[in-house]
């Protein structure tokens, strides 16, 4: 009877092959025919690889580009298979995680003025991308995460 399957991080399921690659790959077809023979939708999340934090590094906080920071495919840690089971592939971005680990802890206070002004710009946005999506339309939509509550909901709402 149940209407839904959610998978809390999709790298901790064992498959059948030798490697990461190859078990992430099993798991993954493995969930896309476990679809099948149910027929409720499969969540699943995955951990993304560290290369999103490479991308968010800058001395010059003023050139800190949200959109540089944005996952894509290529950031899903250990298969691309993923993409290849998947009906539909979503990243939750959230800058201000990366601004956070940029924060100057060498006590220069013009460095600590700019990204307080960086990260005050930041706190609070989320971006739901739909990056890919068999059976319907993809894109970003704007969200609000209250840190507290752990809630995401609509930037429209948020004043």
């Amino acid at each position: 009877g149940a209407k839904a399957v959610f998978i809390d991080y999709m790298q901790c399921l064992k498959g059948e092959g030798r490697g990461r690659y190859e078990q992430i790959t099993d798991v993954s077809q493995a969930l896309a025919n476990l679809r099948k023979v149910l027929g409720v939708p499969i969540f699943a999340l995955a951990q993304l690889n560290r290369k999103l934090v490479d991308r968010a590094t800058v001395t010059d906080f003023s050139k800190f580009r949200p959109e540089s920071t944005r996952p894509n495919d290529g950031d899903l840690r250990d298969s691309g298979q993923i993409e290849q089971d998947g009906d539909v592939v979503m990243f939750i971005h959230r800058p201000e995680v990366l601004i956070e680990d940029l924060k100057p802890s060498d006590g220069d206070m013009s460095r600590m003025v700019d990204w307080e002004a960086l990260a005050g710009k930041h706190r609070g946005k989320a971006e739901l991308i739909v990056h890919f999506n068999r059976a319907g339309r993809r894109g970003v939509v704007n969200l609000h995460f209250d840190g507290p509550s752990m809630k995401f909901s609509s930037a429209a709402k948020v004043r």
